[in-house]
């Protein structure tokens, strides 16, 4: 029957609990506010915010962008004047190596070659023009005299392979005197595998444009004085007419040339006549008379020298040459509509442009126009670097439009974050209020887990105490229930073992007296040694019911507890101890000595040995320990699925925690199932089909005598523990 003052206690501390938790628990009035205030706040932080993070941001990512940008178009000027560089120092090299020039002269017609100097990685290309044939455009129609007689870095286009190519190089025409004998120059590509790089290095996208003329015949060569159209130049003719019918922007010059046989007047009419025939022969073939400009070079100092077949024939001929009667560009930039003021500044002004509105193909950039500029002062190419607005966070300024969905969304998230908030305050406090309705209903095993510093983190903890000191109250109240049994148990215990052992003496000294008498019957002398070993095996099951009953009062004194575990291995003999057991000792050194009775500490040593041989099957290892015991907490947690299980003392439920040293006891036996912890010092239980399950009781009735703990720990399968507690001798105690 339970003690009233405990039912009093536990209803008291769980009517102060409920009290608490009612006090703590928020109102809904007040959570509806404080997600209000939070909904309200969030939603104007995130307006104002989304605001000027887009504006900023804006602008500074515009900035970013052209300066990555007109970085890129740097990188590739850098490229560009790094070739011109290299593509002289080449040029340079090669006029200087003997012979090279005397070979040029020799050569009549145009070639391309592969310089064998080179730098860098890039092929360069090494272009020969003879005099008399069409020079790689570096801007107007140059005649070769007027060309700087030094080598030029430029630009300039040319054919190579039949396609039209801008290539970055150097320039120089090959002069002795007053005789030109043609010009050479090294250039390297600016096409797609040039953009293709520097796209890699910055990021940026790049494009070449560039004027594509297409090549044709470049002379027509006439015999003698004669103005008249040779017969083999009406395959030349069709082949410019339909060049000139496929590309309506083409413009064709004629250039008339004459010998120097004559008079300067007669030779400037004779050229001119024979670009007229040109013309005429072009026109009756469907080209447009204004698209055809004709010259007449009728200087008296012969382009070649007439002491060859070869001279005669240059200084006989008609010069063709492909041009656009509109910017030279136009055909090349179609997919880049461009305003007025760019057109300006890169035909005119020859200087960059940088446009937010840049359009190619039809899609939107912020790009950078870079005119490439040829030795004469022609445009002959552009770079387009640019970077696509739907890739730039310009491009998402589109937000400004849909700035009340950002609100709406702002709302919904602030909404869900405010309900999530408050869920979270009060949520924990139910579940902690169920808890304590557990706890007056008489459910002791609730633990609320408070992992947080906050007010509800210390209401829960509070509780876990709560429920702990409840816990305590429980269990000393079964103690002093189990003490009270144990007392009437151990009041008829000794009656009856005073009863029993009386027979039992006679019966054993009857079967001695027996076993005397027949000395020669082995038979009968065996069976009445087994009475005797009965006999003595139920002699001692009483004298344990005995100790039991009335045990000895501990004869308390200053010990080494670390010798006394000595002593107590040395007596496990071999013949006790299994020869397939080991045992293993970490004794710590220097601890204090316990107040504790030697000979029962030995006796409770001896108890949980024998048992461990037993729960191993005399096959395993038993370690032994000792160590300073840890200050156990005033309110320990206390969880019902921990595998551990500690009686309680009515002894050390009332006195102020001392100092103690604790012996482990281990073994890797077969364990003790959770659910039997509780029983296994109950007197009469036992986990073994031998004994009278008095052993583990005796071992708690003496440590519970020596003021100290019993606690054990075990899982099926994994062994037992079993942690004496001792308390320290004081120093009065000491001596």
């Amino acid at each position: 029957m339970k003690d009233d003052s405990i039912d009093r206690a536990i209803n008291e501390i769980a009517e102060n609990v409920l009290l608490t938790a009612q006090r703590k628990l928020l109102k809904p009035r007040i959570q509806n506010k404080l997600i209000f205030a939070f909904v309200s706040t969030a939603v104007v932080s995130i307006a104002l915010s989304t605001y000027f993070a887009v504006w900023i941001t804006s602008l500074l990512t515009e900035r970013e962008i052209e300066k990555k940008i007109r970085e890129a178009n740097a990188v590739a000027l850098s490229i560009i004047e790094e070739y011109e560089g290299q593509a002289l120092q080449s040029l340079t090299t090669l006029l200087e190596k003997p012979g090279f020039i005397e070979t040029l002269r020799k050569e009549k017609v145009s070639y391309v070659f592969t310089p064998p100097i080179m730098s860098g990685s890039e092929i360069p290309i090494g272009l020969w023009v003879p005099s008399g044939q069409p020079l790689p455009a570096t801007g107007p129609p140059t005649p070769i005299t007027q060309l700087p007689s030094t080598v030029t870095k430029t630009v300039m286009t040319a054919e190579v392979g039949g396609i039209q190519t801008l290539l970055a190089g150097a320039v120089v025409p090959v002069i002795e005197g007053d005789r030109s004998y043609g010009t050479i120059a090294i250039g390297y590509a600016l096409g797609k595998s040039f953009a293709q790089d520097i796209e890699i290095i910055t990021g940026v996208d790049i494009r070449i444009f560039h004027e594509k003329i297409p090549a044709g015949p470049s002379s027509i060569y006439f015999e003698g004085s004669s103005a008249g159209l040779p017969a083999d130049a009406h395959e030349e003719i069709e082949q410019i007419a339909k060049i000139m019918l496929n590309k309506r922007e083409l413009m064709l010059v004629v250039e008339g040339h004459t010998d120097s046989i004559g008079a300067e007047r007669d030779n400037y009419r004779l050229g001119r006549r024979r670009a007229e025939a040109v013309k005429d022969a072009l026109v009756e073939a469907g080209i447009e008379e204004f698209r055809i400009q004709t010259i007449s070079f009728g200087e008296s100092r012969a382009s070649a020298p007439e002491t060859s077949e070869e001279g005669l024939a240059l200084n006989r001929r008609v010069e063709l040459e492909f041009k656009t009667h509109e910017d030279p560009l136009v055909g090349a930039i179609k997919d880049l509509p461009m305003t007025s003021a760019i057109k300006q500044s890169i035909s005119v002004h020859k200087q960059s442009y940088y446009d937010q509105g840049a359009f190619l193909k039809g899609e939107p950039y912020r790009a950078i126009y870079q005119p490439l500029v040829g030795y004469g002062g022609k445009v002959l190419g552009l770079i387009f670097a640019g970077i696509p607005r739907k890739y730039t966070f310009a491009a998402t300024v589109t937000t400004w439009y849909f700035f009340p969905l950002i609100l709406l969304a702002g709302f919904a998230l602030a909404s869900a974050i405010g309900y999530t908030i408050s869920r979270g305050i009060s949520q924990p406090i139910r579940i902690l209020y169920r808890k304590v309705l557990a706890v007056a209903y008489g459910d002791l095993d609730q633990h609320f887990d408070a992992r947080t510093k906050d007010e509800i983190g210390d209401l829960g903890r509070a509780f876990n105490i709560m429920t702990m000191k409840l816990h305590q109250l429980r269990e000393l109240e079964h103690e002093m229930q189990r003490r009270n049994r144990l007392a009437a148990l151990g009041e008829l215990s000794a009656g009856v073992a005073h009863e029993i052992r009386n027979p039992l003496g006679i019966i054993k000294n009857s079967a001695e007296m027996l076993r005397d008498r027949i000395q020669d019957d082995a038979k009968r002398r065996e069976l009445t040694d087994f009475i005797v070993e009965e006999v003595a095996r139920l002699n001692k099951v009483v004298t344990d019911f005995l100790l039991f009953a009335r045990p000895l009062e501990p004869d308390l004194e200053p010990v080494d507890i670390n010798t006394v575990l000595e002593h107590t291995l040395a007596f496990l003999k071999s013949d006790s101890r299994p020869d397939q057991v080991r045992i293993e000792r970490k004794l710590a050194e220097g601890l204090p000595k316990v107040l504790a009775d030697p000979e029962q500490c030995r006796q409770v040593f001896l108890n949980l040995f024998m048992n461990a041989f037993q729960a191993m099957n005399g096959k395993g290892t038993i370690s032994v320990e000792t160590r300073p015991s840890p200050q156990p907490p005033l309110f320990p947690e206390r969880t019902p699925e921990s595998n551990d299980y500690s009686p309680a003392f009515p002894s050390s439920s009332v006195q102020e925690p001392k100092k103690m040293v604790d012996v482990v006891i281990s073994d890797t036996g077969t364990g003790i199932q959770t659910e039997l912890l509780p029983r296994i010092f109950d007197p009469f239980f036992s986990t073994k089909d031998e004994g009278a399950g008095l052993g583990l009781s005796l071992v708690h009735k003496i440590i519970e005598n020596h003021n100290g703990r019993i606690k054990v720990t075990s899982k099926p399968g994994a062994g037992t523990t079993f942690i004496i507690s001792l308390p320290v001798a004081s120093n009065e105690e000491r001596g």
